[in-house]
């Protein structure tokens, strides 16, 4: 009734005098907004499933975070438990179990902690007499057979068995099973046991599991020695035992999720690590319901020890059936209520010829205070503007126009803008406009350009400008921004005064002491002592820093103003990499690092500047160099296809860090992670490989997942 009616009368009563002008007021505005009515009910459709999809996320990375708390906590314990042993020596199994007992309940789900004895075949007897006096008489090393039975373990060179439990009430079987007759379980042991980290298992049933979920275990080697041995033979050697730390998946998820409500979101765990059809870990019972589209999905990769498990939510239809809320019906609902307000409103305004005149009278005010707030803008900007026609005659000055050239307004208007401009543009100037007009080709229109501008008093000024083109109604004008860039122009002669400073003031005395401090650290002097020479080495060190600043400094000075100089010629890139790694082979030796060159059959030529790339390559293989570990390798790859010659190279790092992507290639920037060695550097190598890369005609970038090392590389034009 409230829509409709009007628009009957609208387009079907007789008296059309009265009716007419309201198919435009009032029938198409109300069309309008049920259209606008409807689309916003839609719209509110798409905000309610965005608010569901917040509400699931936060709630998926709630979940996430409690299971990589508790599963945190339960590596700490295996942790505690090999730190008792270390710092114990022998412990009695009365000891162990002390000890364990306010631990384990504090970590619920811990389906046993134990302890693992190397026992080597020799010793196996008197290790199984040793057990039966310690009050278990029944106790010796067993292995599962073929029938998945406990028998006593066949001949090995060394046994890994279950020596201590807690509890041991429900996990008597374990007792004494030989960890190393379980293929999955002894390669965790070997790798704990050289790594000298702990080492987690892939998926497993346990010895003592009755129900259906999966296990895994988690090893912590203990050494004979307080602290780790260096090397993998003494490793090896050294090794007692392992502290295990015995976990049932289900159990330990469930008690993370405790106090989270996870009702019709499906969880998943799998282990990314394991073969194909043997990752999954867990899957909750929530996907009887169907599930969403592949937005309602979150997804994170968990650290267990060296493996990377995969935890997944994925919400349900149950879940969206009880997230759902009536908000867009009640948008529909109040929208449409609007909508026959608003048609009576119009129906009211229709006819009354008083108040439209009021009304546009108004609006002609309105616009009048809108002109002047512009023209106060525009009379009070600090910034010269000025609009000229398509003849350059000017139509309009601010007020920083007469104080930048010297005139007065009055004096400006109706002259030609080119009075501004001295020779030869200004004898151009109308050339360009005409030409401008007649083609409209612009080579200044859009463009920001520093130029001369001419005072009253006949003398120059710099000056930036930038030209707009303006259409109003038939006519062509333009509008002219200009600014004072006096005081820049004076900066950058201060600058470039400093930088000749650095040139000859700093650069010549530092490679001098360099040079000195060089010869006496090498012995000039005699035979130091060890703190004098100490002292020696770190001032040259610094001194060299000092240096390497000056010079980039100045690099990037150069590249700024052009004034670098490239002698291109025609160059095999893999060449000219072999020739940078034997240059920088000796600073990767001081890293512990080494080069590996991978390059094609066939030359990879392009035309470049020997010494600039060289430069490009030496930063990016010292950086390779500082970040990676000690005895790794980093891989020098060219390679060649599609017009481009690409250089990479890939250090085995922690990587770069989302919060310093953005920012890698930008001055005096460096990436300070806990994870490497801290290098010392100007933070401008990479801003200036950027630089050389781009004056060549090419691109340089890079590649990094955070813990797995980085990527860069840049790519030149080949030559055909």
């Amino acid at each position: 009734m409230l829509l409709f009616t009007p628009l009957i009368f609208v387009f079907a009563a007789q008296s059309r005098v009265l009716w007419r002008d309201r198919i435009l007021t009032v029938a198409l505005p109300t069309m309008f907004a049920c259209s606008a009515v409807i689309a916003i009910f839609f719209q509110a459709g798409e905000w309610e499933r965005d608010r569901v999809q917040v509400v699931f996320h936060e709630t998926a990375v709630s979940a996430f975070n409690a299971i990589e708390r508790r599963f945190h906590g339960y590596s700490a314990v295996t942790k505690a438990t090999e730190r008792h042993f270390t710092s114990a020596g022998d412990v009695s199994p009365a000891g162990f179990r002390v000890f364990l007992e306010g631990i384990r309940a504090r970590n619920p789900g811990t389906q046993a902690l134990e302890w693992i004895a190397k026992v080597p075949a020799a010793e196996r007897n008197a290790f199984e007499a040793e057990r039966h006096s310690a009050g278990h008489p029944r106790f010796e090393i067993t292995e599962r057979n073929a029938a998945n039975k406990m028998v006593r373990a066949g001949g090995r060179g060394v046994y890994f068995p279950v020596t201590y439990v807690e509890p041991l009430v429900g996990n008597e079987r374990a007792l004494g099973f030989d960890l190393g007759s379980s293929a999955t379980r002894l390669k965790a042991l070997e790798k704990a046991r050289d790594t000298g980290r702990q080492v987690a298992t892939a998926r497993i049933t346990l010895v003592q599991e009755t129900g259906r979920q999966f296990g895994f275990l988690l090893f912590h080697p203990i050494f004979a020695t307080p602290t780790l041995p260096d090397t993998l033979a003494a490793r090896r050697t050294a090794l007692r035992g392992f502290a295990l730390g015995v976990f049932r998946i289900g159990e330990m998820i469930d008690v993370a999720l405790r106090e989270i409500d996870l009702a019709g979101i499906r969880l998943t765990v799998g282990d990314t690590n394991a073969a194909e059809g043997k990752r999954l870990l867990y899957s909750s019972e929530a996907a009887s319901a169907g599930e969403l589209a592949n937005t309602f999905r979150f997804e994170r990769v968990l650290s267990v020890a060296d493996r990377r498990w995969k935890v997944e939510f994925r919400a349900t239809a149950a879940y969206l059936a009880r997230q759902r809320a009536w908000q867009a019906w009640l948008v529909l609902v109040g929208g449409l209520i609007f909508v026959g307000l608003l048609q009576a409103f119009l129906l009211s305004l229709t006819g009354r010829a008083a108040r439209t005149e009021r009304l546009v009278d108004r609006r002609t005010r309105d616009l009048r205070e809108s002109e002047a707030r512009v023209r106060a803008i525009v009379d009070n900007t600090m910034d010269a503007i000025i609009t000229i026609d398509g003849k350059g005659i000017i139509q309009s000055a601010n007020p920083a126009t007469g104080s930048l050239f010297g005139y007065r307004i009055d004096d400006l208007i109706g002259r030609n803008v080119s009075m501004l401009a001295p020779e030869p543009h200004r004898s151009a100037h109308d050339d360009y406009l005409a030409n401008y007009l007649r083609t409209g080709e612009a080579k200044i229109i859009g463009t920001l350009l520093e130029l001369e501008g001419l005072h009253r008093n006949g003398t120059t000024l710099p000056i930036e400008l930038r030209v707009s083109a303006l259409e109003v109604g038939d006519e062509q004008y333009f509008l002219g921004a200009i600014r004072d860039i006096s005081e820049r122009r004076e900066v950058d002669r201060v600058k470039g005064q400093f930088v000749s400073t650095v040139s000859h003031e700093l650069r010549t005395p530092l490679t001098s002491i360099k040079g000195s401090l060089a010869l006496v650290e090498a012995g000039a002097l005699g035979n130091l002592e060890e703190d004098v020479q100490s002292l020696i080495g770190i001032a040259r060190r610094n001194t060299e820093r000092l240096i390497n600043l000056v010079n980039d400094i100045l690099d990037i000075d150069k590249l700024e103003s052009g004034e670098m100089e490239f002698t291109l010629v025609e160059v095999d890139l893999a060449v000219l990499a072999a020739q940078s790694i034997e240059s920088n082979a000796a600073y990767g030796k001081e890293h512990g690092v080494a080069f590996r060159l991978t390059a094609p059959s066939r030359p990879a030529r392009a035309r470049v500047d020997r010494a600039r790339i060289d430069q490009v390559l030496a930063n990016l293989l010292s950086n390779a160099a500082k970040f990676s570990p000690r005895d790794e390798t980093v891989d020098i790859t060219v390679d060649g296809g599609n017009g481009v010659v690409r250089i990479a190279v890939v250090d085995r790092g922690p990587g770069i860090d989302e919060s310093f992507r953005d920012r890698i290639f930008e001055r005096f920037t460096q990436a300070d992670s806990s994870d490497t060695r801290q290098e010392g550097g100007t933070g401008l190598g990479l801003n200036i490989s950027r630089a050389i890369i781009e004056r060549h005609g090419g691109t340089i970038n890079f590649e990094s997942e955070p813990g797995q090392g980085a990527t860069f590389f840049f790519e030149l034009p080949a030559i055909p």
